[in-house]
């Protein structure tokens, strides 16, 4: 859950991350680029960024609410 409770993000299998209204269910947004199975994802303690980590060996950063990607660290 984010922190203010209004969207989930959930890791999955099929190489995406989503992130869900935490009211409604509704899917908002899907995060994808990874290239195997998305194991963890969280939202940073504000809410502003979520960030996932893959079975690819690769963590990214992305925009907690428009789901724009915004970094692929090199070292994790």
């Amino acid at each position: 859950f984010s922190p203010t409770g209004d969207r989930i993000v959930t890791a999955s299998l099929d190489r995406t991350a989503r992130i869900w209204d935490g009211r409604t269910g509704k899917p908002l947004v899907t995060l994808e680029g990874h290239t195997a199975s998305v194991r963890s994802a969280n939202f940073s303690p504000t809410g502003d960024r979520t960030v996932t980590a893959s079975e690819d060996g690769t963590a990214r950063i992305w925009d907690g609410r428009t789901g724009k990607l915004l970094a692929t660290p090199k070292d994790h």
